[in-house]
C-alpha cells in the first residue's frame, strides 16, 4: 500500500514560491517595454502596427509580443513596482494629500487623491493614487474615498499620524468631509484651496456690476459665428479681441472687464 506525501509548506510559503516562479518567468524585455510604453503614454495597440514592429525587430533583434500579451501578464507588474516605489519614496516622510471632484463627458462626477511630499525646501512631487466615478457625491463618499484609499495604499496604520494638511476646494460637503477624516487622523488640518476663494470673491464682484456683466457677455455673443463682424472689427479698431470670458475661469472675465474699460470710447 503506498501513501501519497503530502505538502507540509505553509501557505504563505507557497504564495511567495509561486510568485517568484512567475515572475522568474517573466520577460525582462518585454516588463521593460511595457513600463517604456505606458511611461511615454504610447497605446499598446501600436506594436500592432506594421512599420514599428518591423522596427523594433530589427534594431532590437527582439520578438514583438501582442499587446493582450503585455496587458495580461505585465500591465499589473509594472503597476506594483510603481506602487512600491512610490511606498519607498513616501518612507519616513511627512504627507500631506489633495482631493480634487469635477464632472466628466459622460455627466459623471470623478473624484482624485493626490499624495504629496511636505518638505520646506524642495519643491512638492505629486503621486496620483486614485481616480474614481461617482454618480453622487457627498462627505460620506469622499471620506469613504480618501480612508479606503490611503488604507489600501499603505496597507498599515501606521502611515495615519504623517498626514498633516487635507486640501480641497470650500465646498460644503469637503468642509465635512475634512471634520469626518480627522476622527481618524488627528493631525490633519482642513485647508480650502485659496483659488477656490478667489473664485468665490470674482463671482462676487461679477454679481455686484451687473451691467458690466451683460456687456461682457454681449460682447462675447456679438462675434460669435460672425467672421462678417470680426472683419470689420479688426479694419475698425486698432486693438487687440477683448479676452473671451469663461465662466468656469474667473479670471477671463475680470481681464475682459479691464479690456472694455481700457478701450470703452472705441467700444
Amino acid at each position: 500500500m503506498t501513501t501519497t506525501k503530502k505538502n507540509n509548506r505553509n501557505p504563505v510559503q507557497l504564495f511567495i514560491s509561486e510568485t517568484t516562479s512567475a515572475m522568474a518567468s517573466r520577460n525582462e524585455f518585454l516588463t521593460d517595454m511595457c513600463f517604456a510604453l505606458v511611461a511615454t503614454n504610447i497605446p499598446f495597440n501600436k506594436l500592432q502596427s506594421t512599420p514599428f514592429k518591423n522596427f523594433l525587430q530589427k534594431y532590437v533583434s527582439q520578438n514583438i509580443p501582442d499587446e493582450s500579451t503585455l496587458r495580461k501578464n505585465y500591465l499589473k507588474l509594472c503597476f506594483e513596482s510603481i506602487l512600491t516605489k512610490i511606498r519607498e519614496k513616501l518612507t519616513n516622510e511627512l504627507i500631506y494629500i489633495m482631493v480634487n471632484e469635477t464632472t466628466n463627458s459622460r455627466g459623471l462626477y470623478v473624484c482624485s487623491l493626490i499624495i504629496l511630499i511636505l518638505h520646506p525646501e524642495i519643491m512638492p512631487t505629486s503621486f496620483l493614487i486614485s481616480y474614481k466615478e461617482f454618480k453622487k457625491t457627498n462627505y460620506e463618499t469622499i471620506s469613504r474615498f480618501v480612508n479606503d484609499n490611503l488604507t489600501e495604499f499603505f496597507e498599515d496604520t501606521l502611515f495615519q499620524d504623517k498626514i498633516l494638511f487635507f486640501i480641497s476646494d470650500a465646498a460644503p460637503y469637503m468642509i465635512k468631509a475634512g471634520g469626518a477624516l480627522q476622527i481618524f487622523y488627528s493631525n490633519i488640518i482642513h485647508i480650502p484651496c485659496v483659488a477656490y476663494g478667489l473664485n468665490r470673491v470674482a463671482e462676487k464682484v461679477r454679481d455686484i456690476f451687473p451691467g458690466i456683466n451683460k456687456l461682457v457677455s454681449n460682447g462675447k455673443n456679438f462675434f460669435l459665428k460672425a467672421p462678417h463682424r470680426i472683419t470689420a472689427y479688426k479694419n475698425f479698431m486698432d486693438c487687440h479681441f477683448s479676452p473671451e470670458p469663461i465662466i468656469t475661469r474667473w479670471g477671463t472675465w475680470l481681464e475682459a472687464a479691464l479690456f472694455y474699460s481700457e478701450n470703452n470710447n472705441l467700444i
